[in-house]
């Protein structure tokens, strides 16, 4: 039988059933469904369906004011994605993050009581699972995001997430299923032990036929079984109810180290642009305005963009961590994404973190050749899952349908060439709704760019052109504020 049958309408507040779409809404009833019968599942829905929210509406619609808290376990560049989404569509729901230095993580380990949602990611539960243990503190949800991580049943990270003490269990994956028949077992051991037999009865039942004789009876007898514990959309069955394109905004935050950078950094630039104008002259300074607001925002992109001598890793830029994660997101769920920014160098540091994973990538910059071959490239090969473009380069006159990812690194001052950048993965031909991520760091000059973007639309204009000229429409106290 299918499920749909038993599954029941369920009652949510008028402000939630506003902002969730028809397809959420039956995601959270079917939530509701296993949990009436203490069943864990997956939801799989594709990229960009809005997993966070139909978890988040779970939890807090099933809590009682006796419920002890939820958890909810991710990667540690989505921890603040969680948050702002709690905060925003559930402003009511005490929600705490653990992470931070061994002593902040004690600290707030012992508030857990006091808060209905925790947020950590999987390094940190991994060294605070003893101390959790430790206090016999149970969840009423055990939430484990982006549930690939668990896919190896013999890693560490799948061990501990199945220490968690919890009533209930939900997994949540971009990625298809069927994709590992392997991963499937891990993470239904996370989520109902026993389930689909132990390893080695599940390895000769199921995987070997599936993997190496291609067993189609064993893989539909796979499928049969678990089909009522998985609910996965896709953006094409889904495309009705989608809108045409939807906008993110995902913040990251500065690495220990980048913030040390950024801080030095502004110290030194906003030190000698006062001196500058002291001298020179607002008018006349306007230049080196513009340069020292540009050395900040390639800190924000990556250290290394402003020492070569640094690093060139991911590990230095919070930024550049939080893009890779949503690229393997999108390239595991079968997606093509588009990569702007507006530094080649920042390009440069891309292509090298991405050949290490081995994701296949094309490129457009001002200085490439045979723009021609590397568009074919994109629609014609497979394994080219990436588009890497300069913002100059990339803005005109391509037409890039096969990718439904956009991905922003870097806030542009000039909305119209942000909007033309999306439009290159969004124009007529386009069968797919379009995900759009813009990436900007917290507490630093690229957030005061957005509050202005949103603010004063006379600045905006002025500095949108990116010359010295349009800084004359600002004045100084105004130019001032970005140095803040």
């Amino acid at each position: 039988a299918k499920t749909g049958k038993t599954m029941k309408p369920v009652e949510l507040p008028a402000q939630v059933k506003k902002i969730l779409r028809p397809y959420q809404i039956q995601g959270v009833e079917w939530g509701m469904f296993l949990r009436s019968y203490h069943f864990g599942g997956i939801l799989a829905d594709d990229m960009g369906l809005g997993k966070t929210l139909q978890a988040l509406t779970l939890v807090a619609h099933s809590r009682t004011p006796d419920s002890p808290p939820s958890l909810v376990v991710c990667p540690k560049t989505l921890v603040s994605v969680w948050l702002q989404e709690a905060q925003k569509f559930f402003p009511e729901l005490k929600v705490m993050t653990v992470e931070g230095s061994p002593k902040e993580r004690k600290r707030q380990l012992d508030q857990i009581k006091q808060h209905e949602l925790v947020i950590m990611s999987y390094p940190v539960l991994m060294r605070e699972i003893q101390p959790l243990l430790k206090m016999q503190q149970t969840f009423e949800y055990c939430i484990a995001d982006e549930a690939q991580y668990m896919k190896n049943a013999a890693s560490n990270t799948a061990a501990i997430m199945k220490l968690v003490p919890a009533s209930y269990r939900l997994a949540l994956t971009g990625t298809p299923i069927e994709n590992g028949v392997h991963e499937l077992w891990s993470i239904f051991d996370f989520l109902m032990p026993g389930f689909l037999g132990d390893r080695q009865s599940f390895r000769i039942r199921f995987e070997r036929p599936i993997q190496e004789k291609q067993d189609q009876q064993a893989l539909d007898l796979l499928l049969a079984k678990i089909k009522p514990f998985v609910l996965r959309r896709t953006k094409e069955s889904h495309l009705k109810e989608l809108p045409a394109k939807i906008e993110q905004i995902r913040q990251s935050t500065l690495t220990p180290e980048q913030l040390v950078i950024y801080t030095q950094t502004l110290a030194k630039v906003r030190q000698d642009i006062f001196q500058t104008v002291r001298i020179k002259g607002f008018k006349r300074s306007r230049i080196e305005i513009l340069s020292a607001l540009m050395r900040l925002r390639r800190v924000c992109d990556h250290p290394a963009l402003v020492d070569p001598t640094l690093s060139h890793g991911p590990e230095l830029s919070g930024k550049m961590q939080q893009t890779l994660e949503l690229v393997h997101e999108a390239v595991d769920g079968g997606h093509k994404v588009l990569l702007f920014s507006q530094f080649t160098t920042m390009l440069d540091l891309l292509r090298e973190a991405l050949d290490k994973s081995g994701i296949g990538h094309c490129t457009i910059e001002g200085k490439t050749q045979k723009r021609d071959e590397q568009v074919k490239r994109f629609f014609e090969d497979p394994t080219a899952s990436v588009f890497l473009l300069s913002l100059k380069a990339g803005g005109t006159g391509l037409t890039l349908t096969q990718a439904d990812t956009v991905i922003l690194y870097d806030p542009w001052w000039n909305p119209m060439a942000e909007r033309q950048a999306m439009d290159r993965a969004h124009r007529i031909g386009q069968t797919k709704t379009v995900n759009v991520y813009k990436l900007i760091t917290q507490g630093t000059i690229e957030e005061r760019v957005l509050a202005l973007q949103e603010r004063k639309k006379k600045i905006f204009d002025a500095l949108m052109t990116e010359n010295a000229e349009a800084l004359k429409a600002l004045t100084w106290e105004e130019i001032k504020e970005l140095f803040e």
